[in-house]
This record gives structure tokens, sequence and C-alpha cells, in this order.
């Protein structure tokens, strides 16, 4: 009895260094687990957000590209149907412009593995046709703000892709931009020109005060 009372002691003393280590072990589980699990969150977020990235820039390509096919459509019927002199000298370079511009576009997309527009959508397919049914004066005044509106559309798609992240479309529309703006203020000029043989037609007023906010 008394061998027994020596031992017991010792014993609780083991169990006890033994439950103290066990309790240790599980500490040192738990605390992997909280980073394990951030890093995890942490994946699934930059994978939504380059999925959002890869979208954005998908829209670029495509609505720019749209942008681009419909200008040169329009303005190969304005090579046919332009009245003033001007405008067809400022036409042929408006499409050489706007033909590399689309072919810079197009080998970006192409090493994005994606596909531009290959023709246009009915809607802007409809907007050349009427623009057919047009002469003269009136046929110079709509082709000029049909431009001019598509124009700024190209801006406003540049600057939203220039606020991409840093990459091969982010830097694409910075290299374009400088190009755009010069050629968006030959347009702003044949615009002036044309207007003063019919001075009853709006200035551009609004189409400046438009360009500068766009910059």
């Amino acid at each position: 009895m008394n061998q027994l009372k020596n031992i017991l002691p010792g014993l609780i003393s083991l169990l006890t260094i033994v439950g103290c280590g066990q309790s240790g072990k599980e500490n040192e589980m738990g605390t992997t687990t909280l980073p394990a699990d951030t890093n995890l969150g942490q994946a699934k977020r930059q994978t939504i957000g380059d999925k959002k990235s890869v979208a954005a820039e998908q829209i670029f390509l495509e609505e720019t590209g749209r942008i681009l096919l419909l200008e040169l459509e329009l303005s190969n019927v304005s090579l046919q149907r332009a009245s003033h002199p001007e405008l067809k000298a400022y036409t042929e370079k408006m499409m050489g412009s706007t033909r590399k511009f689309h072919e810079q576009l197009q080998q970006l997309a192409t090493s994005l593995s994606y596909q531009l527009p290959g023709a246009l959508p009915s809607r802007s397919q409809l907007q050349v046709d009427e623009i057919k049914k047009l002469e003269g004066q009136g046929f110079d005044l709509e082709y000029i703000k049909s431009i001019l509106e598509l124009q700024h559309k190209t801006l406003d798609n540049l600057h939203g892709a220039i606020r991409f992240k840093k990459g091969p479309v982010q830097e694409f529309a910075n290299h374009q931009l400088e190009g755009v703006n010069k050629m968006l203020d030959e347009t702003v000029i044949i615009d002036s020109l044309i207007k003063k043989v019919n001075p009853d037609q709006p200035g551009d007023d609004l189409l400046r005060i438009d360009r500068k906010h766009i910059k």
C-alpha cells in the first residue's frame, strides 16, 4: 500500500507532462491552418480579379474593333459621295490612320488568342446604308458628324483601357492615344470648314467642350 502511494505522484506528473505535450501539438496544428485558409482565399480573389481583367480587355478589343470597322465603311462611302474637296483628302488620310490602328489592334488580339469582329453588327450596317442615301452637303455633314462621334467613343475606350492593370492592352492604349487625339483635331477642323459652307448648321463648340473634357 505504501509502495502504491509512492508511485501515484510520479504517475500523475507523467500524465500531466504528456497532456501538455499533446495540447502544444494541437496548438501548433491550429496555427498552421489559418495561413493556409488565408492563402486559399487570396488565391480565389486573385482568380476572380484576373477573370474580370480579361473580360474587360476583351470588351475593349471587341468594341474598338467594331468602331474602326464602321469608320472604314463610312469612309469608303465618303470617297464616292463627298462633295467638299477637302473632305475627300481628309477621308483618305483618316482611312490610312484607321487601317493602321485596326491592323495593330488585330495583332494585339491575335497575341492574346482573341478574335476581333469580322463584320459590322446590324445596327452599324443600317447606319452605313442610311448614309449612302445622302448626297452633297447633306452627306458631308452627316459623315463628319458620325466620324466625330466614333472618334470620341474610341477615346473613351482608350482612356478606360489605360486604367487596366499593366500589360499589353494597357500599353497599347497608351501608345494609340496620341494618334487618335491628333486625328480628332483634324476632324474638328474639317467639321468647321464644312459648316462654313452652310452657316445654318450648329457649330462644334459642344464637341470642343467634350474634347477638352476627355483629355
